[in-house]
């Protein structure tokens, strides 16, 4: 009963006034203009080629943040499970710099592709692509979890707990990488537009 009080009173005091202050602070803010005009009317888009395709690119992409910050990530992973935490601030702040710099980059990347090939549709993509990591990491968390906990003698609970927090773990890792890659590709978008001139 006790828990369940104090779960209350963290919902009250602190998601529900976190809430109001978000939303008041995106309402607050200015919607945003687009530098440049564009029509109203969708274009045709042409034949992309394969490698543009969302899974092809979606894993590629995936690929470059995971590869930036994968060492990190092993140091994380073994300040969390082999109990050795005063590792795991330094490397956590590292890889998540690393992480949300290489999303940034490779949506950024992706989507100038992704508008080479006259594909107006970019925005999915520049989340789906870099949020891709997170697979990438709950890939490595299962391969950490046979090479280095398996012979700890685990029992299914232990294992159950494991690949529970690092689903969450992945699914934070996607949703941060995704926000980055979208995030910086639709602020490089808006310097591109806003370099051309209209006569």
């Amino acid at each position: 009963v006790l828990v369940f009080g104090q779960l209350v009173a963290l919902f009250l005091f602190v998601v529900v006034p976190l809430t109001y202050l978000g939303a008041a602070a995106g309402f607050s803010k200015e919607t945003i203009e687009w530098p440049a005009r564009a029509s109203k009317i969708e274009r045709p888009i042409p034949p992309q080629p394969a490698t543009l395709s969302l899974p092809v690119s979606a894993l590629v992409c995936g690929v470059v943040p995971f590869g930036a910050s994968f060492v990190e990530l092993y140091f994380v992973l073994d300040s969390l499970w082999m109990e050795a935490y005063y590792y795991l601030f330094g490397f956590a702040a590292c890889g998540f710099v690393l992480l949300v710099l290489a999303a940034a980059e490779v949506a950024s990347l992706l989507t100038y592709y992704t508008l080479c090939a006259e594909n107006h549709r970019w925005w999915w993509r520049a989340f789906l692509a870099p949020a891709t990591t997170g697979l990438y990491v709950f890939g490595y968390a299962a391969y950490y979890y046979g090479a280095h906990l398996q012979e700890e003698a685990f029992d299914a609970l232990q294992a159950g707990l494991f690949f529970g927090y690092m689903l969450l773990v992945s699914l934070g890792v996607a949703l941060v990488a995704g926000a980055a890659g979208f995030l910086a590709s639709l602020k490089f978008l808006a310097y591109i537009f806003a370099q051309i001139k209209f006569d």
